[in-house]
């Protein structure tokens, strides 16, 4: 579904609302790459006085970003998916993404205040031209270990043997009842800036089982993931293990995916392709391999190549300044 092309000043009421400067840490510094976004976190938009928002006439793109670990600003790993983002434009990320976060607590209403300030609260709220969100990859990780079990008839060589079918669709469906809800805090009555504006996720490219825990400074500290949960249903053959672990990760792509093309699509929903773009690691490494980081997050030039995607898909809607 095609985008419609976002206003920079929106209505209030009948009235034009006013155009509102930005605090200094929002502004585009004086070295700023015009194909490099400026990214700043949630909690420094919080520091800044309340009110104020980033210049419209410094970004010719404003970009909402919430998610896990691949949006994550400090997070473990270092590197994440919005620093590697690349585009023609002048663009502000402001980012309220948080390591290790899943698409079901995000889109809990309650708890969802950094995303209800941002899209349509007094004093918070931005005239967004993208909602660009991560989520689900979490989720999955968090249940592998219930979704992936021992053959009830013994050792297989089926992968589909080693997987809970019924639990692995529960999940799919949290996966998508969860960015529901996050669309439909975007959609609110109470939204008078943001009701419109596109949603941007992606899907989730196949990592590798391995012993590849995140590192800080050297010193495992998070991980592996998949890894214990297919040593705990004894499964050793390492083209096996892919071979499960790929088809958990396209159950959850094409769930994802049903949500902007499936007979009940999301509006203005957006899903980017990214499966296939990355180098696979080696099952034996257990550091830097192929185009990831760890276990389970890219390396930076891996989050470039999905980088690149994800920017195709933004710069297709017709949003934003030239």
């Amino acid at each position: 579904m095609a985008a419609k092309k976002t206003s920079r000043t929106r209505t209030r009421k009948g009235k034009t609302s006013a155009k509102r400067t930005a605090p200094r840490l929002l502004r585009a510094p004086a070295t700023a790459v015009a194909a490099v976004p400026h990214v700043v976190s949630y909690e420094q938009v919080l520091a800044a006085a309340p009110g104020d928002v980033p210049s419209q006439s410094e970004y010719a793109l404003c970009i909402l970003a919430e998610g896990d670990s691949w949006f994550s600003m400090s997070g473990i790993p270092g590197d994440n998916l919005l620093n590697e983002l690349r585009f023609e434009r002048r663009a502000i990320v402001v980012n309220a993404a948080y390591p290790g976060d899943t698409i079901r607590h995000m889109s809990e209403l309650s708890t969802s205040m950094p995303l209800r300030r941002m899209l349509f609260e007094k004093n918070f709220a931005f005239d967004w031209d993208v909602f660009l969100l991560s989520g689900g990859g979490n989720d999955l990780i968090d249940s592998a270990g219930n979704i992936i079990i021992s053959p009830p008839n013994g050792p297989s060589e089926d992968p589909l043997d080693y997987i809970n079918r019924q639990r692995l669709a529960i999940l799919v469906q949290d996966v998508q009842a969860g960015y529901r809800r996050i669309a439909s805090l975007r959609d609110t009555s109470q939204n008078l800036h943001n009701r419109d504006i596109p949603i941007v996720t992606h899907q989730y490219d196949f990592p590798t089982p391995r012993d590849s825990p995140a590192r800080f400074l050297g010193i495992p500290i998070r991980g592996p993931w998949l890894a214990p949960a297919l040593d705990a249903a004894n499964v050793s053959d390492p083209r096996l293990r892919q071979a499960i672990s790929d088809h958990l990760l396209v159950a959850l792509g094409t769930g994802i995916a049903e949500l902007a093309n499936g007979p009940d699509p999301i509006p203005n929903f957006h899903v980017t392709n990214t499966a296939n773009t990355l180098d696979r690691a080696d099952a034996k490494a257990t550091g830097v391999s192929g185009d990831w980081q760890n276990e389970i997050h890219p390396s930076s030039p891996g989050y470039r190549k999905l980088g690149d995607k994800v920017v195709a898909v933004i710069e297709g809607l017709n949003v934003g300044r030239p």
